[in-house]
Parts: structure tokens; sequence; C-alpha cells
């Protein structure tokens, strides 16, 4: 018999924050951290809000773990647009994953109907719609395709933004302000461990060899993020969420993502239904479309890619920050326009930092070859000679290179360094 359970202890609804307190029992404990306290802290007061509806951020975020552990979950009542679509987001999983299994039941005491708690917000901000921005490049051609909806835009601190990270926060959220006054629109912000109450280790070490991707990537950061936003579209009302699509149509299915429309466009809660959007471009048209705009307009928005920087900017050393500054010259702008002021320094180790930083061969395959296909064959780019390697490079094979080399065995080498020292400090103690 499996004992595998989560069960839900007590839903609190406070003025700003919601706040789902758990227990555990069986091997699925080992999933979450000792405290079983998850918590998510809104820009805006959603008291009132029911509790059937409160708890949808806490349910998306785990669903996965329950399925993939043939878990239980237990909980007092759940949205009743939500309880019934979750048997198609499992489909969307199991289309994605064939070679595991999605198992688990809910029950739940109470089915509710919802039922609206009106809008804290002022009659200005009564936008039928609402995005998820990151502020980054999905995002922004996601904007820009739906802006004349004046979309509530919503961003999340405790994603790529650390809950620590005071200051980085504070340059997030003045850039969602800025980009909502720009584009005549309004904005809310959610602040959540949604990230923290998870052990991804014990996860990570299971799924990465069960499905090749970890569960952050492959299995929560989708459903994830929307759920999130279930308290905020039961006092505000909008009943249309979208969320900016990471792969374009010639790539779904060749890769796993845990935000992909057979899964994002089946989430449904409250009066809401969700938008997948941007499938029909590839990375690069969407960077097109940004600088398009940028250069027909005057307003160049500031692009927010980087994850691996503190601080709430473009580190201009990272794969995903070189990725997207030769996009941009591609698309026939200045990376400095759009948030993207590299030094010399970075500029002079660029091909190291970005195979060092966080390139793969998965990466190469999704991005970097139409990349270098694109300066290879297509746009006559005036390149900084530092980039001018974007031509020559064997991305197939970056460590042959001197200088990638050379860094990364002295990188290797202080690792090993400091693991032995460390290993015969404890020994010696």
């Amino acid at each position: 018999m499996n004992m595998n359970k989560v069960k839900v202890d007590n839903i609190i609804v406070s003025e700003n924050r919601v706040e789902v307190r758990f227990s555990t029992e069986g091997e699925i404990a080992k999933y979450f951290h000792e405290e079983h306290v998850f918590w998510c802290e809104y820009s805006i007061p959603v008291k009132g809000v029911q509790e059937s509806v409160a708890v949808i951020p806490f349910v998306s975020n785990i669903l996965p773990i329950i399925w993939l552990s043939d878990a239980t979950l237990e909980l007092p009542s759940l949205d009743a647009r939500f309880y019934h679509c979750i048997e198609d987001i499992k489909d969307g999983y199991r289309n994605m994953y064939p070679g595991l299994s999605f198992r688990g039941r809910i029950i739940c005491d109470n089915i509710c109907e919802y039922r609206e708690c009106g809008s804290s917000m002022s009659s200005d901000n009564n936008s039928e719609s609402a995005m998820l921005f990151s502020g980054g490049v999905g995002a922004f051609s996601t904007l820009l395709s739906c802006c004349s909806e004046k979309p509530i835009l919503i961003t999340v601190r405790g994603a790529d933004i650390k809950l620590g990270d005071t200051n980085g926060w504070e340059i997030v959220r003045n850039h969602t302000m800025k980009t909502a006054m720009l584009f005549n629109s309004s904005y809310a912000t959610i602040s959540t461990n949604f990230k923290m109450f998870i052990d991804y280790v014990e996860l990570d070490n299971w799924l990465i060899n069960a499905s090749g991707d970890n569960y952050w990537h492959g299995f929560q950061h989708g459903i994830g993020l929307i759920g999130l936003t279930a308290p905020l579209s039961g006092v505000l009302g909008f009943n249309k969420l979208y969320i900016a699509s990471t792969f374009n149509n010639e790539q779904l299915g060749q890769f796993t993502c845990a935000s992909d429309p057979r899964i994002d466009n089946c989430v449904k809660f409250t009066n809401l239904d969700v938008v997948h959007d941007g499938c029909a471009y590839s990375r690069q048209e969407k960077v097109d479309r940004i600088v398009s705009y940028a250069q027909q307009t005057g307003r160049y928005p500031v692009i927010r890619v980087c994850w691996m920087h503190d601080g709430g900017v473009n580190c201009c050393r990272c794969e995903k920050c070189l990725r997207t500054i030769f996009e941009i010259y591609a698309a026939g702008g200045v990376p400095e326009d759009y948030g993207f002021g590299m030094s010399e320094n970075e500029l002079r180790h660029s091909r190291r930092n970005m195979i060092i930083y966080g390139f793969s061969q998965d990466l190469r395959k999704k991005y970097w070859d139409s990349i270098q296909s694109l300066f290879r064959k297509k746009r006559p780019v005036v390149l900084p000679k530092e980039l001018e390697w974007i031509y020559s490079t064997d991305l197939k094979h970056p460590y042959r290179y001197p200088d990638v080399f050379l860094f990364n065995m002295a990188r290797e080498t202080n690792r090993w360094v400091l693991k032995t020292y460390w290993g015969l400090r404890n020994r010696l103690r």
C-alpha cells in the first residue's frame, strides 16, 4: 500500500499574505524541507480571497511531486475549475515524459465554485488580462503582442531574484514599474519561498537520471509561476494570463521544459484562462521584434535575462547574456541600448566566459547553432573585434581553444585543491 502523502493542515490568508502549512508521510517527506511552510506575499491586499483559491499556489508547485511519487494530496478545499483541469495538465506531462509514470490522487473535502471578491486596485487598473513579466526577451515580445489590452505586469521575487537580494529586487521592481508606465499598464509583485520549501538536491538526484531534466526546469516553473497568480486573479478579476513561450513551434517536442503550451494552456482557475504566447516566433525573431519596436518608437527597453548574477542586472559574462548580446547585434541593434554594457575585460574573455558559465551542447542545439549560422550566412553585422570568434569557433568542441582550456583547467584544479583541503581538515578534527 502506498503511504506517500502530503496533507494541507492550515491555509492562512492575511492582508497581503497567503501561508500554507502542511505535513508529509512516507518517502515523499525527503523532497521537502523540515519547516513545511509555503508562503506568498503580494503587493496588493488579497484578504477575502477564498481558501480554495489561496491554496492553488501551493498545489501547483507540488503536483508533479505528487504524481511522480504516486502520492496522495489531502486538502480541505480547492477551486472547482482548477480541480477539474488537473487531469488535462497531467496528460501534458505524460506526453512530454512518456517514460515516466504520473499517478497519485487528490482527496479534497470541498470542491468550491469561485465567487468574486472585488478588486483592491483603483478603477484605473481594471485590466481584464495580466502577464507574467520577467523582463526578458520572451516577456517583452509577448508584451508587444498584447499591449493594446494594457495587461497587469506580474513580477515574481524568489525565482531568478533571490529573496535575500534586496538591492537586486529594488532594481527589478523599478524596472517592472517603469515598463508598466511605458506601456500605460499597471503592475503587481509576488514574493514567495516556492523555490525554498522544496529540497531540490533530493529531487534532482532522482529526476535527472529518470527524465534527463531537473525539477525546476523540467517540471515546476510553468504551472508553479502560473499558480502563484491565483489569489491575484481572485481579487483583481482578470480573466486571461499570458506566459511567454520558451520554444517556438518547430522546437516543441524536441526538448523538455515545464512551460509548454500542452501544459500551460490547460491551467484554469477562478474565471481565468492561460495563454502560452509566442510559439510562432523563434528567440531571434522575438529579439528582432523588440529591436524594431525600439528603433521605430525611440523607446529602448532594458532586457533582463541574467539568472546567474545577484543585483538584478545582466552580468554580460554568462551564456544567456552573451547569447542575447549576439541576437541583438544580429537584429541590427546595439546591446548597450538594451542593458548590456560590456567592459573591455568581458569583451576580451567573452568566448571563455560563455563556455565556462552555462554553455552546454543542449544549448548549442537549441540556440547557438542558429546564431552562428545567422552570422555566417545572412546578416553582415559589424561586431567588436573581440566577438568575431562567433564566425570560426567550433562549438561542438569548445574546450579545444587555449583561452577556454587553460581557464577551465585552473578552475577545476582549484576545486580539487579546496575539496582535498576540506576533506583532510574534517578528518583531522
